[in-house]
């Protein structure tokens, strides 16, 4: 069994052996037919139980979020490569390149904020 099945399963046994949460909540991906994976968030509420209060009856709502993820890993990506060029305190420095060698110009450094 995949690992994201596992995840959905024992999330539904564990609820419906007993909670005291009303909702129960989580995310996982399934393949689809074609061999994509899609995201869902999924909520779940036990709806009626019978006179044993063994469950009946369970309402979930599960909600298409692999566009959300996608977007959240672009901008983890992003984010990773910002912090990577990110420059030294102080700014940034310019250099004047001269045919014998490249020598620094302090007053041509310029402080930035990224922020």
């Amino acid at each position: 069994m995949e690992k994201n099945a596992r995840i959905v399963e024992e999330t539904n046994e564990n609820y419906i052996e007993g909670t005291d949460e009303p909702i129960a909540e989580f995310q996982y991906r399934l393949r689809t037919s074609n061999g994509e994976y899609r995201w869902f968030h999924t909520f779940g509420t036990v709806f009626s139980r019978d006179d044993n209060n063994k469950v009946e009856h369970i309402l979930n709502i599960s909600l298409d979020i692999t566009e959300k993820i996608k977007a959240e890993q672009i901008l983890l990506q992003k984010t990773t490569r910002a912090r990577a060029i990110e420059p030294k305190p102080g700014g940034v420095r310019f250099y004047r390149k001269s045919r014998s060698e490249r020598a620094p110009s302090k007053d041509l450094t310029l402080p930035i904020d990224l922020y």
